[in-house]
């Protein structure tokens, strides 16, 4: 038997639970960088490799093998006809990964059984995870048939697929519209230029000023969200980028490691003014690489996305 789950806390808590099986954490952070479409499991290990490496998560020979390792070792379930237990949580980091798994499964004739539910598996109590994986479920045709569609919309280069299926009634895979929705949030603001993460740093910032450490924003940024999904690395990330290159929106001290807004940081996050006007963005969302003229925005008043120049 394999369990797939989402990293190495939920492995932890299954094993301490006693829960049989071999585990698997697939671990990835999807709702972060390049995930194209028209890339098989190899090459697709390869593009994300690339860009963890690039995050300074990781030599990426060392990244490329784990990720491959990793689908090969689901690819062996397969074709060895292992009872497959895919156990995953409501946010949007573990949303992404059920789909990636399920659109790999989805010509699995039976044996695949899931377990999903709104809380994190690591929080559980081992009598909790016991009862809950005596009583998983088969997965369905209509999850698979969700999952791929949901999949391919988000690996789509056109945004307006991701929009639609976020706008579907909440079905077979019932926490899924909620966590593309929050990943929408991600593109750029109208008005701002800051996704939502962006805006909860600067947020939290103005809250706590004049001067935050690392740790106590990111805490106060998560406050804002529910469920939470965000790692406190791919958060770092984020701070780094407000607080680099030209026109920054954070300053950081190097004496004391704290965190400030600048004045146009300030000006941002009041809406006074758009960040892309003066540095114009160049990043992937799902399978949309969102560089001018290719870029569409968030209206959050209208919950729908906008194509712009910039």
């Amino acid at each position: 038997m394999l369990i797939v789950t989402n990293g190495q806390a939920a492995v932890g808590a299954l094993e301490r639970a006693g829960i049989p099986g071999d585990k698997l954490s697939w671990d990835d952070v999807l709702h972060d960088g390049p995930v194209p479409a028209g890339l098989g499991p190899q090459p697709l290990a390869e593009v994300r490799a690339r860009f963890l490496a690039g995050c300074g998560w990781g030599a990426e020979p060392a990244i490329r093998g784990k990720l491959c390792a990793r689908d090969e070792r689901l690819t062996a379930a397969i074709v060895e006809g292992e009872d497959i237990v895919l156990w995953f949580e409501h946010d949007l980091y573990d949303q992404l990964q059920l789909l990636q798994v399920l659109d790999r499964l989805v010509e699995v004739p039976a044996g695949v059984t899931l377990i999903c539910r709104a809380r994190y598996v690591a929080e559980e109590t081992p009598d909790d995870l016991r009862r809950l994986f005596a009583h998983r479920s088969p997965a369905t045709e209509a999850q698979y048939r969700v999952a791929r569609h949901a999949w391919g919309a988000f690996r789509s280069n056109a945004p307006e697929e991701l929009l639609r299926a976020a706008r579907r009634e909440a079905g077979p895979l019932p926490f899924l519209p909620a966590a593309l929705q929050r990943q929408l949030e991600e593109f750029p603001a109208v008005g701002t230029g800051l996704s939502r993460s962006e805006w909860q740093a600067l947020h939290a910032v103005r809250t706590l000023g004049p001067r935050v450490l690392s740790r106590d924003l990111f805490r106060a940024a998560q406050r804002s969200e529910d469920p939470k999904y965000l790692g406190d690395a791919s958060f770092d990330r984020y701070v780094a980028g407000l607080a680099g290159g030209p026109s920054p929106l954070l300053v950081r001290s190097d004496r004391d490691g704290t965190i400030a807004l600048t004045e146009y940081g300030m000006a941002v996050l009041e809406g006074r003014a758009d960040w892309l006007e003066v540095r114009p963005i160049d990043r992937w969302i799902g399978g949309t690489h969102l560089r001018p003229p290719h870029v569409w925005r968030w209206d959050a008043d209208a919950a729908t996305l906008i194509r712009t120049r910039a």
